[in-house]
């Protein structure tokens, strides 16, 4: 029994034989001791929490594992900036490769046996495209391509509806009471009214100098493509013998002779 329960005990007997005077005060007096007593033993116990929470605090060492712990990595150092500097590392080693690779294929073989000239023309064309004429004759090919390929297909166009005569029609199904035309312009090419029409539309788009009227005569060259195939069909069906005009003049829009009179047409 410690000094707080004796006092306990004397304020009990105390007030005990004074409860025949005055009851409400022993009551109130007990009362209030025993608030005391409570508020007391509330404080020891935060009192003893505190030292616990203060002794683990300062506590560095578990006393039942002897090993120690392990110290704390230096996450920006080691695992940060170190990959970043391998990754870089690594990127300028993958960069050297590449171009010496690239370099390895521009040295290798024979000078003149790699094709240099088609390079060489590849480069002249993309920067004559990019400055947008050719120097010292460009105004000269733009006259030849304009004015003149104009000229040039008025005259097929008009030679094409002189020798129809009375066969012309502007649909590409043949009317009943027409006749098969072979000779003239048709025995070069089989359709020289478009002929001549392609050629004066791409004469107008270069002479103007307009990529929307040349885009539009690439559209027309598809169109005339289309109509002279289903007119050829009904040609066929009405003309047996056109089968064989066709193999003869191989050239639908443009002479055959002149197709193959172009360089990039293999002759083998």
């Amino acid at each position: 029994m410690n000094i707080l329960h004796l006092s306990l005990l004397f304020a009990i007997v105390s007030n005990g034989a004074l409860a025949a005077f005055s009851p409400l005060p022993f009551k109130h007096k007990t009362l209030q001791s025993l608030s005391s007593h409570q508020k007391l033993s509330s404080y020891q116990l935060k009192s003893n929490a505190s030292k616990k929470s203060t002794l683990a605090l300062f506590q560095t060492e578990d006393p039942n594992n002897a090993a120690p712990k392990e110290p704390l990595r230096d996450v920006n150092e080691k695992e940060v900036f170190v990959p970043k500097q391998k990754d870089e590392k690594l990127e300028t080693s993958q960069l050297t490769n590449l171009l010496s690779k690239i370099y390895g294929n521009i040295s290798s073989g024979e000078f003149g046996t790699r094709g240099e000239a088609y390079f060489a023309g590849q480069i002249v064309l993309v920067l004559c495209i990019l400055y947008g004429n050719i120097p010292l004759v460009g105004e000269l090919i733009i006259f030849f391509f304009g004015p003149c390929t104009c000229a040039i297909g008025a005259v097929v166009a008009g030679l094409g509806v002189k020798d129809l005569g009375s066969n012309l029609s502007p649909f590409p199904r043949v009317p009943d009471n027409t006749d098969l035309v072979t000779d003239g312009i048709f025995g070069e090419v089989r359709h020289p009214i478009y002929t001549g029409l392609l050629y004066f539309c791409l004469g107008v788009s270069v002479w103007s100098g307009s990529a929307m009227r040349m885009l539009l005569t690439g559209g027309l060259w598809y169109l005339l493509a289309k109509k002279s195939d289903y007119e050829e069909k009904t040609l066929r069906d009405k003309f047996p013998s056109y089968e064989d005009y066709s193999i003869k003049v191989r050239g639908k829009f443009f002479p055959e002779k002149l197709m193959e009179a172009m360089p990039w047409v293999n002759k083998d």
